[in-house]
């Protein structure tokens, strides 16, 4: 049984490819997209170090009308960029072709650059090679890392009926009821999440690469 929750964040994963949120590694990570959403959760975990908080992504709705369950993830540590770069260095991204694809979406890109206290510095990857995303990445200094959590990807079980409050359009949603926090609660327990659970690989995602179930954490 998880500790009660105290707070809740939900919005829309615009592209499930593996890379934010990149669930790989035991960590899942979130350096990358919603800048305002990190700020706003640094800032009330700044002021609540105590609470627990929990991050639901939802997938677009699909054919049928329905938001589907991405991933649900209790946000345990908070780290700068330039931190991050250096604590987890296997969340790097190596873009040789002849890897697995794990290896390719790598989300951990920006380091401090040592001549400026106000700069970056970028290794290569799908974001950091695009001035305009790289811009927004760096716009919030605050990446969001989760050591409890369930993945669906491909799996995404439709939101349940008693959810539904989580649905949410542009940018995020964080002022919930009680009544929701509660059949979250009840949601993840039945869970029993007692390891982090990757149940599919991201909805894109190489066919014949098998690489997303990889087991080996930098826990």
């Amino acid at each position: 049984m998880i500790a009660s929750i105290d707070k809740v964040y939900s919005y829309i994963v615009a592209q499930d490819n593996g890379y934010s949120p990149n669930p790989f590694w035991g960590v899942l990570s979130l350096p990358w997209c919603k800048p305002t959403m990190r700020t706003a959760i640094a800032k009330y975990n700044i002021n609540n170090p105590n609470h627990t908080l929990w991050l639901v992504g939802l997938t677009r709705k699909d054919k049928t009308g329905h938001n589907r369950v991405l991933y649900l993830a209790q946000i345990s540590e908070i780290l700068s960029h330039h931190d991050y770069f250096f604590r987890y260095p296997q969340k790097q991204p190596k873009l040789e072709p002849n890897l697995p694809h794990i290896f390719q979406v790598g989300d951990n890109v920006y380091q401090k650059d040592a001549q400026s206290t106000f700069t970056h510095k970028a290794i290569p990857s799908v974001h950091s090679n695009d001035e305009a995303m790289k811009k927004r990445d760096l716009s919030s200094p605050h990446v969001l890392l989760s050591f409890r959590y369930v993945y669906y990807g491909k799996q995404a079980p439709v939101l349940p009926e008693n959810l539904q409050e989580l649905t949410v359009g542009q940018g995020f949603k964080s002022n919930f009821s009680e009544e929701l926090r509660a059949s979250l609660q009840q949601y993840i327990d039945e869970l029993n999440l007692t390891e982090n659970l990757i149940l599919a690989p991201p909805h894109i995602w190489p066919d014949q690469d098998d690489s997303w179930q990889q087991t080996t954490k930098i826990l």
